[in-house]
């Protein structure tokens, strides 16, 4: 009895090890497939549906706090809180919808579009993040072996969620990834500045 308690304590252990370490085993997945330029595991695990949800709700709060702003003047133009709010909710809607997909990501990694193209020029939205990240070079990708680096911070930011901060071209970018499984991550959030 005492021995098959040891066993089950010693398995259990072992599984919390590799799940507590597997997202840092993924970011390690991810950057050598970068540095080698194969982005499509890096597209792959992207879940673009989250990802989209995520955004919009972010960009929801900025439109509401922007609206809130209007001022009582613009009125009598018949610009008022609540038509603003639907604009821009209209605007953030087709905008995730039309860009964050997993063809364009594609199209985008195999140097078919580039961030700057008509095609997709309302990733503006996203604060020219895709622009920055489009033009980083391999030296900037996330290295899960330097994660004490004061360019990138690497953690948990709950059981099943996980924090990649880094600085591309002078801007902060937070990429969060989530537990699918006990062991399998993807990126399904962007937090915006």
């Amino acid at each position: 009895m005492k021995a098959a308690l040891k066993i089950s304590l010693f398995l259990l252990i072992i599984v919390l090890v590799i799940a507590g370490v597997s997202p840092y085993y993924r970011l390690y997945q991810l950057n050598q497939a970068y540095e080698k330029g194969d982005y499509l595991p890096i597209v792959q695990a992207v879940d673009f549906d989250a990802l989209r949800s995520n955004l919009k709700t972010q960009l929801y709060t900025k439109a509401d706090n922007l609206a809130q702003e209007v001022p009582k003047e613009l009125e009598f133009l018949g610009i008022n809180q609540e038509k603003l709010n639907n604009l821009a909710k209209t605007m953030i809607n087709d905008s995730i919808d039309n860009v964050i997909t997993y063809d364009n990501a594609i199209r985008l990694s195999k140097g078919e579009i580039q961030a700057t193209d008509a095609s997709i020029a309302d990733l503006a939205v996203l604060g020219g993040a895709w622009q920055s990240l489009a033009d980083s070079k391999p030296s900037q990708a996330i290295d899960v072996d330097q994660n004490n680096d004061k360019n990138h911070q690497l953690g948990y930011c709950g059981i099943n969620c996980f924090s990649v901060k880094t600085n591309v071209k002078g801007k902060d970018v937070d990429v969060r990834l989530s537990r699918y499984g006990l062991t399998q991550w993807k990126i399904d959030n962007v937090i915006l500045p």
